[in-house]
């Protein structure tokens, strides 16, 4: 399909599919070895891919520095069995839809770092919702996190965990377990304390009542700020700092994570 139209896909994943038996498998194996079916996914996840602009950017310099610094989403420690953890913090939600594009370009990069870095071993997502309120929740945005994992990534959940879910925001399960699929039965619930069942305390982050001091608001070494990039994504420096301001409070909290 490739050789008679190179436009489905970008040359760096044809490549993946001849030299990294993973990237293949876990399309065979989702689809418990139907080839058809497998097949037809793994193309359509190629063309999104190439669409999307995966292999286009990188974390490091397509994104400011502010980004990593609020602490919205990022790869942690470890669970109990050795499985990467993948944070989601819906407090540091703020909708602004003139930001929309360029948050899920820098979610899939993150996911798509450790996807790559992990492979089939997996990840694990936590939904941490820890002083979120109906003003924090972006059912798009949560749509677009869980339904890029389960579709474009299919078997890089090992499972989801929630922690902390007000019970003001429990209405929204429906509607989360229908985007999940068939993971929904790998969705687990914790409040306080009870997180310690999955994550050893020494590895969870102290806002969390953990002991753990590695930080999760540090950017890239050289990483460029928003400032620096706003020309690149269209945005005067008058915008960027009309939206920074939206998101002052979570850049002076994260000062006390560092």
């Amino acid at each position: 399909m490739y050789e008679n139209n190179e436009s489905i896909a970008d040359e760096c994943d044809i490549n993946r599919i001849r030299e990294d038996d993973w990237f293949v498998q876990r399309f065979i194996d989702y689809y418990n070895n139907d080839v058809s079916e497998a097949t037809q996914h793994m193309v359509s996840t190629l063309k999104w891919r190439k669409s999307f602009g995966v292999n286009n950017r990188t974390l490091d310099k397509d994104y400011g520095k502010e980004f990593f610094k609020i602490g919205a989403f990022f790869v942690y420690t470890e669970d109990k069995n050795g499985i990467p953890l993948l944070f989601l913090r819906g407090k540091c939600n703020r909708k602004v839809t003139k930001l929309r594009e360029l948050i899920e370009m820098f979610i899939i990069g993150i996911i798509e770092q450790l996807d790559t870095k992990v492979g089939k071993k997996g990840f694990i997502l936590v939904l941490d919702c820890s002083d979120s309120s109906i003003n924090n929740l972006s059912m798009d945005l949560m749509k677009f996190v869980i339904t890029s994992l389960t579709v474009y990534y299919p078997l890089a959940l090992q499972y989801v965990l929630i922690y902390n879910m007000p019970w003001l925001l429990r209405g929204i399960w429906k509607l989360v377990k229908g985007w999940l699929g068939e993971y929904r039965h790998l969705v687990y619930f914790a409040n306080g304390d009870e997180i310690e069942k999955y994550v050893d305390i020494e590895w969870l982050p102290k806002y969390m009542g953990g002991k753990c001091n590695k930080s999760f608001t540090e950017a890239p070494d050289n990483c460029p700020t928003v400032y620096e990039l706003a020309e690149r994504y269209g945005f005067t420096q008058t915008e960027v700092k009309k939206y920074m301001k939206i998101y002052d409070d979570l850049l002076e909290e994260a000062k006390q994570y560092n």
